[in-house]
């Protein structure tokens, strides 16, 4: 009996220290306090105001906080490298030197935090004047990623 107990400690452990490091890794990767580069990306307004935003983390983790809710929620996951590919390509839309707020009724926006910086654009549905680029990046970063 003393040995099955024995036995059991260390199977004890395992799933309390599982458990430990599940939680700690679960609020690494919290989109709202993660500390390595984030894009965040989508869309809001109209009658109710509402917000729809996702937000990929550089480790491949895609999250969605839905309108009214006030927590992100896991939605897919992709290997690190095809994340770090759409990081890149944000970069190449010149997003850290765009200064560019012009929100309509309904709005759609892209930002990026990394290291220090927390940058944000947004445009309204109709807005011809913001980036060709960045509007094409939203495009392409919905289609692949929000099917």
């Amino acid at each position: 009996m003393l040995r099955a107990i024995f036995n059991l400690i260390p199977v004890l452990f395992l799933v309390v220290n599982s458990g430990v490091s599940q939680a700690q890794s679960g609020k690494a990767d919290d989109p709202s306090t993660y500390e390595g580069a984030v894009i965040s990306i989508g869309k809001g307004g109209g009658f109710a105001g509402t917000v729809r935003e996702y937000r990929l983390l550089d480790n491949g983790r895609l999250y969605l906080k839905e309108p009214g809710s006030e927590i992100f929620r896991q939605v897919r996951k992709k290997c690190k490298k095809k994340a770090l590919l759409w990081f890149y390509d944000l970069e190449r839309t010149g997003i850290r030197c765009i200064e560019y707020q012009n929100p309509g009724n309904v709005y759609q926006f892209v930002g990026l935090k990394d290291k220090g910086l927390d940058k944000r654009v947004t445009w309204g549905s109709n807005d011809s004047e913001v980036s060709r680029e960045v509007a094409d990046f939203y495009a392409r970063f919905m289609a692949y990623w929000i099917k």
